[in-house]
């Protein structure tokens, strides 16, 4: 009985399904209700509300395995404390820290869930859940990572707000993640709206690698399931 129970835990562990209506919810948010909010501290609360609920979701959508939980929990925690600390001392410093975190923990679950939309053998809900998933965490990893270029290099980018953390406090920074988020997607879907450019050769190629990211990832999934329906 103890081992039927068991099993059906762990089946439920790996099904996305759960997770993946906790991204959408939260992704959804970030582009609906973040936009209301703006230059204020109601933003940064909202916006890390997002992001919490993104990597809890993400952390319980990729956890098949006891070690997979863990490593995800060992960047979750520390994304939340640092995030904590860069609001109550107002600490650009501890911000960075705190985005290089969910960066990471961020590239961790799309090679988890790149790896599994490979390795499937039949084409189902869980497929698909994975792939969409694989793409919107792909926009939002780069945004993030825009985010921490441009902190660290100011003046990376072109067409968003210097952050001075002495004059206007945390504040600026958060209208620069959305804007950062809205050309991370544009660049994805090889759009190029051109309103927000790249200015240093790190921002650059990782704009090349992004827009290069979403067109092969299309074309992979695409390739896979058409292989998927050819062998069945």
């Amino acid at each position: 009985m103890f081992m039927k129970d068991s099993l059906e835990n762990e089946k439920a562990l790996k099904s996305p399904l759960g997770g993946f209506i906790g991204i959408i919810i939260a992704v959804l948010a970030i582009f609906l209700v973040i936009p209301l909010f703006w230059n204020t501290f109601d933003a940064h609360l909202a916006l890390q509300i997002c992001f919490t609920l993104l990597l809890l979701s993400t952390l319980w959508m990729i956890s098949g395995t006891r070690l997979v939980f863990l490593l995800g929990l060992t960047l979750v925690i520390p994304f939340i404390v640092f995030d904590s600390l860069s609001v109550y001392n107002n600490s650009m410093f501890y911000m960075v820290i705190a985005y290089s975190l969910h960066c990471a923990f961020l590239f961790f679950a799309i090679i988890i869930l790149f790896r599994k939309v490979l390795t499937v053998d039949f084409i189902d809900t869980n497929l698909i859940f994975r792939a969409i998933t694989i793409y919107l965490l792909g926009g939002i990893f780069c945004a993030k990572l825009y985010f921490v270029i441009d902190s660290i290099l100011p003046g990376s980018f072109k067409g968003i707000e210097y952050i001075d953390v002495k004059t206007s406090g945390l504040e600026s920074g958060y209208s620069n993640q959305f804007n950062l988020l809205y050309y991370s997607f544009t660049t994805l879907a090889t759009l190029g709206v051109g309103d927000i450019t790249p200015l240093h050769r790190l921002a650059k190629t990782l704009t090349m690698l992004e827009a290069m990211f979403g067109q092969l990832f299309v074309a992979t999934v695409i390739a896979k399931l058409v292989s998927i329906w050819r062998r069945k």
